[in-house]
């Protein structure tokens, strides 16, 4: 990251760079599909890996193995433990919002991310909250 820009650097692999804003990249994470709707449930506990974003429909485009194309819910994705991911949406902390987390693991009791904030505060976040 470059502290005076706050973007950044991106190596392609044709050579060359890019310096580019955080909220424009997209970790291409693999995750878990979970409580999908009845129409999905055959995908139920797949693993795919995220290839697009649609942030006004809080869905996520996942790839599955089969090459098979899903838009999930961010709720209905699991991130692995040591993704990282940007806080979002969060109305009491609102503070908190555009920070980068690290996840930790997800509490299946409360349905929450236990993730880690640099400086080491922790929050549990729910799935929504948490975005690639």
């Amino acid at each position: 990251v470059d502290e005076g820009s706050g973007r950044y650097t991106v190596k392609l692999r044709e050579g060359g760079a890019l310096a580019l804003k955080l909220a424009n990249l997209l970790q291409m994470a693999e995750v878990r599909l979970v409580g999908l709707a009845a129409s999905m449930a055959e995908h139920e506990g797949a693993t795919g890996t995220i290839f697009e974003r649609n942030a006004e429909a809080e869905m996520y485009g996942v790839e599955l193995a089969s090459g098979q194309s899903l838009p999930v819910g961010y709720a209905n994705v699991r991130l692995a433990d040591g993704a990282h991911g940007i806080v979002d949406g969060l109305q009491g902390a609102a503070q908190y919002n555009g920070l980068v987390a690290r996840v930790l693991e997800f509490e299946e009791s409360s349905g929450r991310y236990l993730a880690l904030l640099d400086g080491g505060k922790q929050l549990r976040l729910r799935p929504q909250n948490l975005r690639l």
